[in-house]
């Protein structure tokens, strides 16, 4: 383990000079007071922080950072940090687990997919072909997604077929 991190009881480590408590706070002890530190307002949900670590300031996950100091395991690249409650902001490790993309991806299967059948498909393909009447305008590719509420690339490869 590096010289910066350690273990100061079964409940906290010290990193870097910032207090990691197993419940998900972070305290920084830098300047004239320890203060707690809430995370950026534009992730969600506050679930970054900036870290002052070897004289640079780095944007470090709360979630995985607790993870990976209590559990003295690093998420690799194939590993999905996951919430027990769903709740993204309780950020304490017993909150906390970790299952592989492979599993992810069977939880997820079908999500975010629109397959449409092929009388869809023919009639997208009819109303994005059809020539404009006079006074109007050829039927864009934006206007086909929200007609058919899916994105851009779904539209695409619904044409290509």
């Amino acid at each position: 383990m590096n010289k910066n991190i350690t273990k100061l009881n079964n409940n906290q480590y010290s990193y870097y000079g910032y207090i990691v408590d197993r419940n998900g706070t972070i305290t920084s002890n830098r300047g004239c007071k320890p203060q707690q530190l809430t995370g950026y307002y534009f992730t969600y949900p506050y679930s970054h922080v900036t870290l002052v670590i070897d004289g640079k300031p780095r944007k470090v996950c709360k979630a995985r950072l607790v993870y990976g100091l209590f559990s003295d395991k690093k998420i690799d690249k194939y590993g999905v940090l996951k919430f027990r409650d769903g709740d993204q902001s309780n950020v304490a490790f017993d909150n906390l687990y970790v299952i592989s993309r492979k599993e992810y991806f069977k939880e997820h299967k079908g999500y975010n997919k629109k397959k449409f059948n092929e009388k869809t498909i023919k009639e997208m393909k009819e109303t994005y072909n059809a020539l404009p009447t006079e006074g109007q305008k050829k039927v864009s590719l934006r206007d086909m997604c929200q007609k058919y509420e899916c994105s851009l690339t779904t539209v695409q490869k619904a044409l290509k077929s």
